[in-house]
């Protein structure tokens, strides 16, 4: 007997741009992206997973896009809400009795950290590591730590 296997009809770039733009549709309507994943017409496994490289096309990432400059979300718009971020502050209410006393305003770090963090990612200057990257960098910091030495770089291993 010999194996049959099944070869996938690839999709036409009309229809992948028609699945796109419902994906992108369904998503600014509040849809989860499982849901908008069914509604473009994606297997329930697809859907179920979440991931799609639908939107990771540049072609495919246009409508989305021009979805969200229709909207408002613009470069600038993005970036003016970034920078707001990066010095977050909340107030803190003091009480007594159930009678507010005092407030104080203070940084909202793990916001500020993030709103850093992320506006470094899309400049370019921070990369993802892997876990061995993150993990063979503490090791020589703390064996440099030991042994006394100024540069972490300079440890012989």
């Amino acid at each position: 007997m010999e194996n049959t296997v099944q070869k996938q009809i690839s999709k036409s770039p009309w229809e992948l741009r028609k699945r796109a733009r419902i994906y992108t549709q369904s998503l600014l309507a509040g849809e989860s992206r499982s849901q908008a994943l069914r509604n473009a017409g994606y297997a329930e496994s697809v859907a179920r997973n979440g991931q799609c490289a639908l939107l990771q096309n540049p072609a495919h990432l246009k409508p989305f896009i021009q979805s969200l400059e229709n909207k408002g979300v613009s470069d600038d718009f993005l970036a003016e809400k970034v920078r707001t971020l990066l010095d977050a502050h909340e107030t803190i209410f003091f009480q007594k009795d159930g009678v507010v006393k005092g407030e104080r305003s203070v940084p909202v770090w793990e916001t500020q950290r993030k709103s850093a963090e992320l506006a470094l990612k899309l400049k370019g200057h921070l990369k993802e590591q892997s876990q061995l990257d993150v993990n063979i960098g503490l090791m020589a910091m703390v064996v440099s730590a030991v042994k006394g030495d100024e540069d972490p770089d300079a440890i012989d291993v």
